[in-house]
């Protein structure tokens, strides 16, 4: 039964002759408006869960997008990140103004002193210009490297092959700088 109209040649045929009365006719109207309900919210339903999960899904790309990549870790070792950053990803090892140039000596624990002011000013480069802030990294067999500059000053750092340690605790990768030394 498609249309109200025919409920009248309708319940005739399916009572076969009886009459029905109002009250019949009432619960039959009852029935079939019940019946054609739950199709519209079903649909309106799906077209609002559907447009829900488009918009997390273009909220999750949004912030997926802004995410850093993560350098390899060596074997056995576990990679860590905070989502996002952490803010220091522009962070220098050395203070603003550093002149390459000026640095005089650069001594690594159990490597002689280089004091070539050439190469000197090239390890002191590598390390200002590669050295990246890492979360943290593997403080087994500690060295100590010290760079003197012309004026007097010393920059301390804790090394260990290919990360430094500077004096507040934080930890820098730069395997450039290693290999650059041990050459």
């Amino acid at each position: 039964m498609n249309r109200i109209e025919d409920l009248r040649r309708v319940t005739d045929n399916t009572l076969h002759g009886l009459i029905a009365d109002d009250s019949l006719k009432f619960r039959i109207l009852q029935k079939v408006s019940s019946e054609q309900e739950p199709r519209r919210r079903f649909t309106f339903r799906t077209v609002t869960a559907l447009c829900g999960a488009l918009a997390a899904l273009a909220v999750m790309v949004l912030a997926l997008n802004t995410l850093q990549p993560v350098r390899p870790g060596g074997p056995g070792e576990i990679n860590v990140f905070a989502a996002g950053g952490t803010g220091s990803e522009n962070a220098s090892l050395f203070r603003d103004g550093f002149d390459p140039g000026s640095v005089v000596s650069v001594e690594l624990e159990g490597s002689s002193a280089v004091t070539d002011a050439e190469k000197c000013a090239s390890l002191a480069a590598v390390l200002s210009g590669t050295a990246e802030n890492a979360d943290s990294g593997e403080s087994s067999g500690q060295e100590r490297l010290v760079l003197k500059l012309s004026d007097g000053t010393e920059f301390i750092f804790t090394a260990a092959d290919p990360y430094l340690f500077d004096g507040d605790g934080q930890c820098w990768y730069c395997p450039e700088f290693f290999s650059s030394i041990k050459e």
